[in-house]
């Protein structure tokens, strides 16, 4: 997943009932919901929308946490309905960050400005609920699909790149 902080260390989930201490580069995380493990390469791994959300619930930082949620759903490496289910088991420290961060992928904001932007548009008393990242058929017959269109305006705004959208 692009977009994630530089981080040297290790992330590890164990049972709650087991005590280990973060040591040499391992970063440990007790909890009482422990995931079914995934195996690659024969090592366990936690499901990409578990370590999503243990991501930004750590983190902290909620621009962040949308980039990386919204370049995972891009990707196909995550899924939002999975993302949902997971965000709400998070509570205390981090919570209110994970929400804020399945909110934007789940209106279908794809990139943190695109989130921005749509949340700027939605302060607007007279503006209409705009559509976001719909698949538009032109006349020509190509397709396009802007970060947010007003279908009764014909108007299309496009914020941070063509990356997704080409």
């Amino acid at each position: 997943v692009r977009y994630l902080p530089a981080d040297d260390g290790t992330h590890l989930l164990l049972p709650a009932e087991i005590r280990r201490a973060n040591r040499d580069g391992v970063v440990v995380r007790r909890t009482h919901r422990l995931p079914v493990p995934r195996m690659l390469d024969g090592l366990p791994y936690s499901p990409p929308e578990r370590a999503l959300v243990e991501f930004a619930a750590r983190t902290g930082d909620r621009r962040t946490a949308i980039a990386v949620f919204a370049d995972a759903i891009q990707r196909r490496i995550a899924r939002t309905d999975r993302l949902v289910a997971e965000a709400r088991h998070v509570t205390g420290r981090g919570a209110s960050v994970v929400r804020d961060a399945v909110d934007a992928v789940v209106v279908g904001a794809r990139s943190a400005p695109e989130f921005d932007l749509l949340a700027l548009f939605r302060t607007s008393a007279i503006l209409p609920e705009p559509l976001v990242n719909p698949l538009l058929q032109l006349p020509g017959g190509e397709r396009v699909s802007p970060d947010i269109f007003w279908k009764d305006a014909a108007l299309a705004r496009e914020v941070n790149s063509r990356e997704h959208h080409a």
